[in-house]
Formats: structure tokens, sequence, C-alpha cells
């Protein structure tokens, strides 16, 4: 495992062989870091995270504590594929935050991607085989299915779900509390169930 000299290590994480830490990277008690996990330059990786690959996290990323990055897709169809996550740059993952990675190519993409400068808040989940953009923000313990693709600068709010193979537009808005199982346009705000509330003017104006 190549390891800078200014990689900040606690002695209690445990870290694989497998596992590429770039520079300047900081990880706390009890992590631990299973498998073929790559780390940018500049994350910082708190106390208690798990982290399983095939995974690749961009520079600058902060994983807070009791989150687990790379887990296996929650599907039956699942056997134990080595499939992957692509993180990018400038993310933030609060508490337990869980991002599972991709099915098989035949059944799913094989990758779970998100870009960078998004915001996941406690206890948000990203399901397998999605694509997440970039400036996002996932309020606390919002959550999307499987294949779900979320473009940029959308505001999914606190207990929102989108269900499975769903596309969210460019700057829509999910309500608190509310879920859709349809493609949500962009600019659109969704709320209740499947409800049209009328238009992001204030994410426009933003």
């Amino acid at each position: 495992m190549p390891r800078s000299a200014s990689v900040r290590i606690h002695p209690s994480a445990v870290i694989s062989d497998e596992a590429d830490i770039a520079a300047d990277v900081e990880i706390g008690p009890f992590v631990v870091i299973e498998g073929p996990v790559t780390l940018g330059p500049g994350c910082a990786i708190h106390p208690h995270v798990h982290l399983l690959g095939p995974l690749v996290l961009g520079s600058h990323n902060q994983v807070w504590s009791g989150c687990v990055l790379g887990g296996p897709p929650q599907h039956l169809g699942y056997k134990g594929e080595a499939t992957l996550i692509e993180i990018g740059n400038n993310n933030i993952f609060r508490e337990y935050v869980t991002v599972h990675r991709g099915m098989p190519a035949g059944s799913g993409k094989g990758t779970t991607r998100i870009g960078d400068n998004n915001l996941f808040m406690a206890g948000s989940h990203v399901a397998h085989d999605c694509t997440v953009g970039s400036h996002n923000l996932f309020a606390n313990y919002a959550v999307i299915g499987g294949h779900v693709e979320v473009a940029d600068r959308v505001l999914l709010s606190g207990n929102s779900a989108v269900h499975q193979f769903c596309r969210v537009g460019r700057l829509a808005l999910l309500s608190g509390s509310s879920a859709t199982s349809k493609d949500i346009p962009p600019f659109w705000v969704m709320q209740e169930v499947n409800q049209v509330g009328g238009v992001n003017i204030i994410g426009m104006k933003r």
C-alpha cells in the first residue's frame, strides 16, 4: 500500500495491502479499508468508516463516522462479483451514509458513479448502478433506488425517496417525506407521491 510521509493514519485503523492512499490523507480511529480502495489527495476518513473495494475516491472527499461506501448491492441476484464505485472530488458524506457498488454487466452497469461537490447528509443512501452528478444535496435519510440517474444541482429533501430506474433532472426538487416512482423533469418540484408542486424558482435564482 503506497503511503506518503504526510499520510496520517490512526494505529487502530485496519487497512488492506491492496489500498492506494495518496498524500495528505487523514484516516481516523477504527476505520476499516477492505480490498482495492483508492483514496485521492486530501481525503479525510473519520472514525468508524468502512470502505470496501473496488472503490475509487478522488481528492478532498470527507467521509464521516459510520459511513459504508462500497458495500455489495442489496439485490438477491448479486453473487459477490467485483463491481465498482467511482466517486469524484470534494464530496461530503455525513454520518451513516451508504453507497452500494453496481450489479454485474448484463443485470446492471457494473459501476455506481458520483460526481463532484455533493453533500450527502446523515443517513442518506445511493443504491447500486446509480449515477449522481455534481452539486447535489441529499438531505437526511433521502434515498434513491437502483439505476437512478440524478443530474446536477438537485435537492432531495429529508426522508424522500426515488424509485429504481427513475431519472431526476437538473435543479429538480423533491419535497420532504415525498416519493416519486416517475421521472422528475428539470426544474420541477415534486411533492407527496408523484404530485407536481410547481417550478423550483428559488433554486434557479440561486
